[in-house]
């Protein structure tokens, strides 16, 4: 049986693209991506302020994900995310952070890249909204962020009803309060789903003839937004 990267059986991958596609058109997918946003900022302002974030975190990954450094350009990608530092768990073991990304950046052990993902996800506060920024920014065309708008737009996909990419909790306000609850995962599984995802959107980035996975991801971060996608 052909497995892909993350050891997902490339079959089941390939009939997740073909519900993918049948879902979203390229057109649909990109069109939104055009219209990225993130906060108050223009598009244009959303999208500089992101590559600029991402430049500065690859750059601290160039020389070597120095330990001393490791606090700040973890802080840096959540204040771009969450208007916050990063949880005080993270402050506690600084060198498994390290770790996690020098892994993600070589990309060479699927095995080794779950079971640290796996680990930084059993930190307090730390969900795979957060987590997935971090790889997000460890290479945007391999690697893309998994929050509640994206998880949203994937809900129906497999099993349905969240049980194939899990649904990620999300603020409740008055205008999103029927968003679905989220769907409990163990960090284990979470970080197993998280994989599952990056196989299908490299699936799909193919189907696209896209550059970057990250372009898929800002599309279905907009099309998330759309409260006629969490009535269904």
């Amino acid at each position: 049986m052909t497995r892909t990267f993350f050891g997902n059986e490339k079959a089941e991958i390939d009939s997740l693209c073909d519900e993918f596609l049948k879902k979203y058109s390229k057109r649909d997918i990109l069109d939104a991506a055009n219209r990225f946003k993130w906060g108050k900022k223009s598009t244009k302002d959303s999208k500089k302020e992101r590559e600029e974030v991402s430049d500065k975190f690859r750059f601290w990954i160039s020389q070597g994900c120095p330990l001393t450094e490791a606090q700040e350009y973890a802080d840096l990608v959540m204040r771009w995310g969450f208007g916050r530092n990063s949880p005080p768990s993270l402050s506690k073991d600084l060198q498994s952070f390290c770790d996690l990304i020098s892994s993600w950046n070589k990309h060479e052990n699927a095995s080794d890249m779950q079971d640290l993902l796996a680990k930084n996800l059993k930190l307090f506060g730390i969900g795979i909204a957060r987590s997935s920024k971090w790889l997000c920014f460890v290479d945007p065309e391999k690697f893309c962020i998994y929050d509640s708008r994206v998880a949203i737009t994937l809900r129906e996909l497999g099993d349905g009803g969240g049980r194939t990419f899990p649904t990620v909790g999300r603020m409740q306000t008055k205008r999103i309060s029927h968003f679905p609850t989220p769907n409990v995962r163990t960090p284990e599984n979470m970080a197993l789903d998280y994989c599952k995802f990056l196989d299908l959107i490299s699936a799909v980035k193919f189907e696209f003839r896209v550059d970057s996975v990250s372009e898929i991801e800002m599309g279905l971060f907009m099309l998330g937004d759309n409260p006629s996608i969490w009535m269904k």
